[in-house]
This record gives C-alpha cells, sequence and structure tokens, in this order.
C-alpha cells in the first residue's frame, strides 16, 4: 500500500537541529522516528493506535526540548532497536 504524503504523516516537529516525525509507515505501521541535522532517521517508538502515535510524539519532542545535551545513537542496524539515551 503506498500514502500520500498529507495522510501518512501525523506529526513534524523541529527542535533545535532535531526533527521528530511520527508517521503510519508501510512497513512498520504507527511509529515516531528521529533525526538529528542532516543524519540518518532512526526509529524510536512504534504504536498500535493513532491516539499513542501523538502521544508519544508529544513525549518525543518534551524529552528532547528538556535535554539541551540530548545524544541518540544510530546502531547502524537493520532490526528494529531502542533508543540509547546519553546523558
Amino acid at each position: 500500500m503506498s500514502y500520500k504524503y498529507e495522510h501518512w504523516r501525523l506529526e513534524k516537529t523541529r527542535v533545535r537541529n532535531f526533527e521528530i516525525d511520527t508517521s503510519n509507515t508501510s512497513d512498520a505501521g504507527l511509529e515516531t522516528a528521529v533525526k538529528k541535522d542532516s543524519g540518518n532517521w532512526i526509529p524510536v517508538e512504534w504504536y498500535d493506535g493513532i491516539r499513542a502515535a501523538i502521544n508519544g510524539h508529544e513525549k518525543w519532542v518534551k524529552t528532547i526540548q528538556e535535554k539541551p545535551d540530548f545524544v541518540i545513537v544510530d546502531p547502524c542496524d537493520a532490526m528494529r532497536y531502542e533508543l540509547e539515551l546519553v546523558d
């Protein structure tokens, strides 16, 4: 199934040099991904429903806003993985 751009993106927010995107993807379903500058998109969380996805997006925006030294680690793995927060 293919999605038109307007239909599959739920939320997209920029915080400093990070972009947080929550979408209904054709391969993984509802997910939030984060990228820094022009780096790779790193999926960080998956959801069972739209309300959970929107709440999750807001959680990631708040996390990055509250951590000025936020670091995201890309393990360069094609499998699903969890975000590693480095304080």
